[in-house]
């Protein structure tokens, strides 16, 4: 029997799931489909259907990321699921396929995801657009190199609390810095899920806050035999961060402190009396699809006045496949397709890499992914595409 397919609808839902869930390694609980069902309602879900069973899964999302002098509306795609049994007969590109052409056909320009292996996305035309770095320290080797003064307060929440101020925080600490997805309630839902943590016996969410006038920053952590795990650290403010910092490390009973996901140029290396004791371990983090090249291009703003053409490869969204004249400054940018000769020459999936502000195109260049074909265009362009900070997020579909 062929592969059929088609949008998951509600009847799909609850064999979806578990789909889902098998696929992930867990076991599916029917009497948990609350935020599975919020969820559904957020987005586009194809499926491919062998039969009546769904074989395989895709989820799209249109969710805001920030951009370098914005933001846009993006496809997110997450659950991305194709049962063993069905490996390698070509469901997944056929899902992507539809899932990017819905896309570029509803005028959103870019597709984020988290990538579960690194090889996969790129024959769709993802690039890693940013990293993260995990962190592992003991704490009697934390201490500051200065003393840090703030004028707030810190204090500890219930999760009722977190659940009001969180999303509040994250949304102010999206401005500054590309990358960022904004989450919608049912990922909350998924944070702040105190009592599925209780019936699963595992460890229980501590919140915390810091306020002046107004709350200026959030975190909540976990703790289990001895290490405490930072899972959030939301600041808006130097001070904020250094208070809520130097409170997960200061925990009374814990010798060991990791934080899960951080920004690769986080201060907290600056900060450290001894910088060799925080132990680094940076990972992918953001993988990006450029779905209308002219658009995504010009939705940012670029670090310095310049023009630069770009001749882009794209066999999976033919659409793209061209050459375009990118003229931008740090108030905006155009883009459009021009018959002018190349300044440089690159796949779709590598034009993501430097998207965000998070790499420059010379490395990519000296590995081979970039041709330049006119002197000083990988320059110009690298001084274009720059950002202040690195592209990081605090949520992943």
């Amino acid at each position: 029997m062929p592969i059929e397919y088609r949008p998951i609808t509600e009847d799909d839902l609850v064999a979806a799931t578990r789909t889902q869930s098998w696929a992930f390694g867990s076991h599916f609980d029917e009497s948990r489909m609350d935020n599975p069902r919020e969820w559904f309602e957020l987005g586009d879900y194809i499926g491919a259907f062998d039969g009546s069973d769904p074989v395989g899964v895709t989820e799209l999302f249109p969710f805001d990321i920030t951009v370098p002098g914005g933001s846009v509306t993006a496809a997110c795609i997450g659950g991305v699921t194709v049962l063993p049994s069905h490996r390698r007969r070509g469901l997944l590109t056929e899902m992507m396929k539809r899932q990017l052409t819905e896309a570029y056909e509803r005028g959103l320009p870019v597709s984020p995801l988290g990538a579960s292996e690194a090889p996969i996305y790129g024959r769709y035309g993802y690039g890693k657009a940013s990293e993260g770095e995990g962190w592992k320290i003991d704490r009697h080797r934390a201490a500051f190199r200065q003393d840090y003064t703030w004028d707030g307060s810190i204090k500890m929440i219930e999760t009722e609390r977190a659940r009001e101020i969180f999303p509040k925080v994250y949304r102010r600490t999206g401005k500054g810095r590309a990358g960022i997805i904004q989450p919608p309630k049912p990922w909350w839902h998924d944070e702040f899920d105190d009592s599925s943590r209780r019936k699963k016996n595992q460890p229980a969410n501590f919140y915390v806050e810091y306020r002046e006038d107004d709350v200026e920053g959030c975190a909540y952590y976990r703790i289990k035999d001895g290490t405490l795990s930072v899972w959030m650290l939301l600041a808006c403010t130097d001070a904020a961060y250094a208070a809520l910092l130097r409170y997960c490390l200061d925990v009374d009973l814990i010798k060991t402190i990791q934080v899960w996901s951080r920004p690769v140029d986080d201060p907290l290396i600056w900060m450290l009396h001894d910088p060799r004791a925080l132990k680094r371990r940076i990972f992918d983090w953001v993988w990006l699809r450029l779905v209308d090249v002219p658009k995504a291009l010009s939705s940012r703003t670029y670090a310095i006045d310049g023009e630069i053409v770009i001749k882009v490869r794209d066999s999976f969204c033919p659409w793209n496949d061209g050459t375009y004249q990118l003229t931008g400054s740090p108030s905006g940018a155009i883009c459009k397709a021009t018959t002018k000769s190349s300044d440089i020459t690159l796949s779709v999936d590598d034009l993501a890499v430097p998207y965000l502000g998070g790499f420059p195109f010379t490395p990519l260049a000296r590995a081979g992914r970039v041709e330049e074909h006119t002197s000083g265009a990988l320059l110009r362009a690298d001084a274009m595409f720059a950002t202040q900070l690195k592209p990081w997020s605090p949520m992943l579909t």
